[in-house]
């Protein structure tokens, strides 16, 4: 498949609280917060998610695949990737605290793409996955 012509995936996920909804496009991060009110989501009548806490820019260039996001067990970190880029949001300061880059992004045959994120349980770590094996990184050393 011709790499202009594939699309992105918007993703969701909820904050471990539930008063956080993110919402992963590709070129950006929307962070949401979730109206306390009986509404059927699914619902046109119903379709406005709460007010619009937060966004966050991802790398721009070429985005593949599905977006995936990952929020630490406090809620105050959130991991990204839009398959060539890794950014490590921090909620509390509205911050980036790190941003991770594919290698040989330059040539899309030789291209490594990250296919997803994960915090540990207890935040100590983040995990991203690669279609060349899984990488672990300390939460500790993003905040060096």
């Amino acid at each position: 498949m011709d790499p202009q012509k594939r699309r992105f995936n918007d993703r969701i996920a909820f904050s471990p609280k539930g008063n956080i909804l993110a919402v992963n496009k590709g070129t950006h991060v929307e962070l949401w917060t979730v109206l306390q009110r009986g509404t059927d989501i699914l619902s046109p009548a119903h379709n406005q998610i709460g007010e619009l806490l937060d966004v966050f820019l991802l790398p721009s260039g070429d985005i593949y695949g599905s977006g995936q996001l990952s929020f630490s067990s406090d809620g105050n970190k959130i991991a990204a990737t839009n398959g060539g880029n890794v950014v490590i949001w921090d909620i509390s300061q509205s911050r980036e605290l790190r941003r991770l880059s594919s290698p040989k992004m330059n040539n899309i045959d030789d291209a490594v793409f990250f296919t997803d994120v994960a915090f540990s349980f207890e935040s100590d770590y983040l995990a991203v996955a690669a279609e060349t094996g899984v990488y672990l990184c300390s939460v500790q050393s993003l905040n060096d």
